[in-house]
């Protein structure tokens, strides 16, 4: 036996990867170096929430222009969500680091 695996070691990994792991729910890469600044912060995700936009814009248009297939195929409906996906997608982001920032205890007045 080389070493002695202690409660705290247990725990400091089971944190660390927990950690990791929510990052990467919400598309977040480096949770560790949290930004103080909410420019910062807006520029690593703007290209996210820019193509989120570009695709519910275009679902839009999509919609628009089978406007009356969809009144008599009411299943083609079912695509919408697409659109309100955008709002959930940048929400999530902004929930994920919020979240982080009250857990590390990182925000200061």
């Amino acid at each position: 036996m080389l070493g002695i695996i202690t409660v705290d070691d247990i725990i400091d990994v089971i944190d660390e990867e927990a950690s990791d792991d929510y990052s990467k729910l919400a598309a977040v890469s480096n949770m560790d170096s949290i930004d103080k600044n909410s420019l910062s912060a807006a520029k690593k995700r703007i290209p996210w929430l820019i193509i989120l936009l570009i695709l519910g814009m275009l679902t839009a248009n999509l919609i628009d222009l089978f406007t009356e297939t969809i009144s008599q195929v009411a299943l083609l409906a079912a695509f919408i969500p697409l659109i309100a996906g955008t709002a959930g997608n940048s929400g999530t982001q902004a929930l994920a680091v919020a979240v982080r920032v009250l857990q590390l205890g990182t925000l200061r007045m």
